[in-house]
């Protein structure tokens, strides 16, 4: 594979989770005003229980055991391959078959407990619909990855992108210039758009010839065995690293207000903008670690990288800092003044995690893995009663600190165990 090849693969699976990455929050920026701040709560807690659900709960698990798998087998035995991914797909049709009956039967509690009120079971159902949406498409990718067909892969992630992307938009403007700006939006109309292009995408795929071995594959049970083997151990692990990551809008639902939870968002979507930086760096550099590091010349990039992106941390903190009641005026409700405070306090941890992100974390990933694990199943608890603690105190700046704090807390863990193992060979 020569560099070509390898720059149109990453292209094919950075560009539309770039392009979602940037859209997420010039649309929540957007819906804000015609949301309202409770609704504009309740659709945070939504976002958050999709990912939850679709990413941590299950669908990382098992694809991560299907890719496993199936790139063994794929091509010397495309059936067997075919086999288990058609039994992943059999798994996540029998969670979404059981989640829809339980939706069905306590809808109206599931609404109250997580919404504080009945009337907001649409959105309930949004959330199935877009889980479970995400969780096939998750499967359509992972075929497509398995065999090494990144160009397919993208096409098909970018359209289910474009089609929630265009929809919401469409959505926005007919609220907005339809009649309707002196009520507010339902988040069950803009989450609903999260469900359609997931399922689209799927479909699109699954009924087209590009999925004809995956609709004719046979599952057997040497295939359960394979991928039961793994997912088991998969499932803890992103289960644990899901919930650890999103335990504060978790908290906040449950021992707060909608209000609160809408503060609390609303300073997210300001304080990801570091983070999703930090992300999109790691995507290029990344690939730079292993050949460094086996060659023993990791250190040297190591220390200019985190030079250079504290430097550029310590210019966003102060800016950010400087900034924020201008920023929030400038592009928020005059309601959501009040999460200016939240925005300071999760801006020191929102570049904390830009300057682990693009090296550090990965590179504990392909180095140490276990450290990464190993310290959200010591912390979570910790951070789970610090929660508890200041919520019902401080409400979204109680939240904000204690997230701050300890995700601050794992970056310098993350920094002092990268510089001690970076001249380790493996």
């Amino acid at each position: 594979m020569n560099f070509l090849d390898t720059v149109l693969r990453f292209l094919c699976v950075a560009c539309p989770k770039i392009i979602w990455g940037v859209a997420m929050v010039v649309l929540n920026i957007l819906v804000m005003p015609l949301l309202g701040k409770e609704g504009f709560g309740a659709y945070a807690i939504a976002q958050t229980l999709v990912l939850f659900l679709s990413e941590g709960l299950l669908g990382a698990a098992v694809d991560l055991g299907v890719l496993r798998y199936a790139s063994l087998h794929w091509p010397s035995d495309n059936e067997r391959a075919s086999g288990v991914e058609r039994a992943a797909l059999h798994w996540k049709l029998c969670f979404a078959a059981c989640t829809g009956i339980c939706t069905l039967v306590l809808a109206g509690q599931i609404s109250e407990w997580l919404f504080h009120s009945r009337h907001q079971q649409q959105l309930v159902w949004s959330i199935w619909a877009a889980a479970n949406g995400m969780l096939l498409h998750g499967s359509a990718l992972v075929y497509l990855q398995s065999r090494c067909r990144f160009v397919q892969f993208g096409l098909f992630d970018l359209a289910q992108v474009l089609v929630k992307v265009i929809g919401i938009v469409a959505t926005i403007l007919y609220w907005r210039y339809g009649g309707h700006s002196g009520s507010e939006l339902s988040p069950a109309y803009v989450l609903s758009w999260f469900a359609v292009g997931p399922w689209f995408a799927f479909f699109a795929f699954y009924f087209s010839p590009i999925g004809r071995p995956l609709r004719k594959a046979a599952v057997d049970a040497r295939s359960q065995h394979e991928l039961l083997h793994v997912a088991g151990w998969n499932l803890a692990t992103f289960s644990l690293t899901a919930l650890g990551s999103r335990i504060d809008i978790f908290f906040l639902t449950s021992l707060g207000t909608l209000s609160e939870v809408s503060r609390f968002a609303a300073a997210q979507t300001l304080a990801l903008i570091p983070q999703l930086l930090g992300t999109y760096i790691g995507v290029v550099m990344s690939p730079q670690i292993m050949p460094r590091y086996t060659a023993g010349t990791f250190r040297p990039l190591l220390a200019r990288s985190q030079v250079t992106l504290g430097a550029v941390g310590g210019l966003m903190l102060a800016l950010g800092w400087w900034g924020t009641n201008a920023v929030i005026a400038g592009i928020m409700p005059d309601t959501f003044a009040d999460a200016a405070p939240v925005v300071r306090v999760l801006l020191p941890s929102a570049v904390a995690s830009f300057t682990t992100f693009p090296l550090i974390v990965a590179f504990l990933m392909f180095v140490r893995p276990r450290f990464i694990i190993s310290m959200e199943i010591v912390l979570l608890p910790l951070v789970a009663a610090a929660h508890a603690w200041a919520i019902p105190r401080w409400g979204a700046v109680g939240a904000a600190f204690v997230t701050s704090i300890f995700i601050i807390g794992k970056s310098i863990a993350a920094w002092l165990i990268a510089f001690r193992w970076a001249d380790r060979a493996r």
